[in-house]
């Protein structure tokens, strides 16, 4: 399984996401958000 998806991560041209997983395009907003204390960017990702 993980040789199959490394192989799609590398030849469709995949970025990692910060939170975990990969997608084809990850947008950073302006806007932030509080988690647990923290202000964090808030993404958009396809």
């Amino acid at each position: 399984m993980i040789k199959v998806a490394n192989y799609y991560i590398q030849h469709l041209g995949l970025e990692p996401h910060p939170e975990g997983g990969h997608f084809a395009r990850s947008i950073e907003s302006a806007e932030e958000m509080d988690v647990r204390g923290e202000k964090r960017k808030l993404f958009s990702s396809i």
